[in-house]
């Protein structure tokens, strides 16, 4: 498990997601009626297709989006998760999940690159789904 300050990359977006263990189990309740405590790898990566599924072609808000990308940290080594919907999805089992260990100097550039406005996704895929 992870603990300090922490960069985290959600499709588009770098959020600075803290200490991603005590994020998760202070936030948790967003997103989840399990404690992050009962929870494995397999059911956070579960849990982040089902709400990008039900989320659709919206952007996460921010609240949900660290929330997630917490619980996701402090269950694996990914520091990056892509979740792709794909238009003809019937269900969360269909959304297609990606997950990364970046550099931190990789999240780091995105991070300022951001500057409160979306990245454009071929930046991201270049720097990160490309070298994953």
């Amino acid at each position: 498990m992870r603990c300090g300050a922490m960069l985290f990359l959600l499709n588009d977006s770098v959020l600075d997601i803290g200490a991603a263990d005590l994020t998760a189990e202070m936030n948790y309740k967003q997103i989840s009626r399990i404690p992050p405590a009962r929870l494995r790898a397999h059911d956070v990566v579960a849990l982040g297709q089902t709400l990008f599924f039900q989320w659709g072609d919206e952007r996460p808000d921010g609240g949900a989006a660290v929330t997630l990308s917490a619980m996701i940290a402090s269950k694996t080594e990914a520091n990056a998760a892509l979740f792709v919907r794909p238009k003809n999805a019937t269900g969360p089992a269909d959304v297609q999940v990606r997950l990364a260990d970046t550099p931190i100097t990789t999240l780091s550039h995105l991070f300022v690159l951001q500057s409160g406005r979306p990245i454009a996704p071929k930046i991201v895929n270049d720097a990160v789904w490309m070298a994953a």
